[in-house]
């Protein structure tokens, strides 16, 4: 018995293609026909796709080959994949993706809001979203993202100098499984934000509002005491 003999989805794709790393795969894929057909199929039903370790070198036609067949994926991490990602690349994933819970963009610097209105139009299972250093994030896509994604439990948008205290507000009125917010470096949140995530984000575990310079101590004493009083 050859190795391509054994059962395919049973035993090569649980016990041997999962702990192949992504060059080792695209190894295999180029190895003959049959490889290929096992390395396609398995991309296929991949629910975790994680890209960031070769942000710099993957390429598009490599990530199309990697994502295009799977409207399985539920995380997707695509960590400072700057060079190569763009609105039309990512948005082919997003559409096909609908059972997608979680993704990570961010440092990716050459998306825009389409990218985020994308998301937000095909992904409504989504619950976690990582947009750090995302600069190009509009506080417009922000509430567009919380209007379709009600869901969204962790939300990370550290460094996204646009967002602002109505985009703070629209996300914690929509979203009331909201445990996580990290609005660090913000100069748009003040403390009209902080009241707004007291008075209306009562899941909430977490605010992180390191760096946000126009958040005065009066407001987080009174968010403080809000929460106590719960």
């Amino acid at each position: 018995m050859e190795f391509l003999d054994l059962p395919w989805e049973d035993v090569l794709h649980q016990h041997v293609l999962v702990h192949l790393d992504l060059q080792d795969l695209f190894r295999l894929l180029q190895a003959c026909r049959n490889a290929k057909s096992l390395v396609e199929l398995y991309f296929q039903q991949c629910r975790r796709v994680d890209v960031t370790y070769w942000s710099g070198r993957i390429t598009v036609g490599a990530f199309r080959l990697l994502t295009n067949n799977n409207s399985l994926i539920q995380k997707l991490v695509l960590t400072n994949c700057r060079d190569w990602l763009s609105d039309d690349v990512i948005g082919e994933v997003f559409r096909n993706s609908a059972q997608l819970r979680h993704v990570n963009m961010s440092g990716c610097s050459r998306l825009s809001d389409a990218s985020v209105r994308c998301l937000a139009s095909s992904c409504p299972l989504l619950q976690e979203v990582l947009l750090k250093d995302c600069h190009w994030l509009s506080a417009e896509a922000l509430c567009a993202l919380a209007g379709s994604c009600a869901g969204l439990r962790y939300v990370d948008v550290e460094s996204c100098w646009d967002v602002n205290d109505a985009a703070v507000k629209a996300l914690v009125t929509a979203c009331k499984s909201l445990r996580y917010l990290s609005v660090c470096k913000v100069y748009g949140v003040t403390d009209a934000s902080v009241i707004a995530v007291s008075h209306n984000a009562a899941a909430l575990t977490e605010l992180n509002i390191v760096g946000c310079w126009r958040v005065s101590d009066y407001s987080v004493r009174c968010a403080t005491n809000i929460n106590t009083q719960r």
